[in-house]
C-alpha cells in the first residue's frame, strides 16, 4: 500500500483594485484538471511522494474526495 500525503493550499486572491494585482496579471493559471480557461484557480494541490503539483479551479477543488485528510 502506498501512503500519499496530499497537500492543498489555497491561492491568495489579491484585491482587484490594489496595485498588487498588476503584478499577478501575468501569473494567471489554468486548472490542470479541467483546463477551463474561464475558471479561476483557487488552490494548488501537491502530492509530495510523486513530486507533482496541480493548479485547481473552484469546481475541481470541490470535487476532491471528502474522506481523505488534506494537510
Amino acid at each position: 500500500m502506498l501512503d500519499l500525503t496530499v497537500k492543498v493550499t489555497d491561492v491568495p486572491r489579491p484585491d482587484l483594485n490594489s496595485a498588487s494585482w498588476v503584478g499577478h496579471a501575468g501569473a494567471l493559471l489554468t486548472c490542470d484538471r479541467c483546463h477551463e480557461v474561464d475558471e479561476i484557480v483557487v488552490a494548488i494541490m501537491e502530492i509530495e511522494p510523486l513530486e507533482e503539483t496541480w493548479a485547481l479551479c473552484g469546481p475541481c477543488k470541490q470535487e476532491l474526495p471528502r474522506g481523505f485528510h488534506l494537510a
